[in-house]
């Protein structure tokens, strides 16, 4: 969250909520942002601080770093994948707005694809 928080510093915002999916910081080990960028493609000057979006990733910043003061939860291999598989779900909606798709994933030691969701063909591929 602190990369996130030092783009958003630069002109970038977030395009989903860094607590969605009502999961406390403890019971979810991944949280994937989505940043996008509010510069004109034609501009030099750097975009203003999008305040909404450092409003909010400070915010989940603190509530993480108040987690973290408390003993960790500890997941076996299956509940870490089954983890990653709800943080992709949960951004799915927020990668479609942005006129995309997920095609394929990876698991976590990344040797075997996961199961394809739908891809419409007029999406873009990420």
């Amino acid at each position: 969250m602190r990369a996130a928080r030092d783009q958003i510093h630069q002109g970038w915002r977030l395009a989903n909520h860094p607590l969605y999916g009502n999961f406390l910081p403890r019971q979810m080990p991944y949280r994937s942002l989505i940043l996008s960028s509010c510069a004109l493609p034609s501009s030099e000057a750097p975009a203003p601080v999008d305040i909404t979006s450092l409003e909010l990733i400070e915010q989940a910043q603190a509530r993480y770093d108040a987690a973290a003061a408390l003993a960790p939860i500890r997941m076996d291999s299956s509940a870490l994948r089954d983890c990653a598989f709800v943080d992709v779900e949960l951004l799915r909606a927020t990668i479609e707005s942005l006129g995309c798709s997920i095609k394929s994933l990876l698991n976590l030691n990344g040797r075997h694809p996961a199961p394809a969701p739908g891809v419409l063909s007029h999406h873009k591929e990420m």
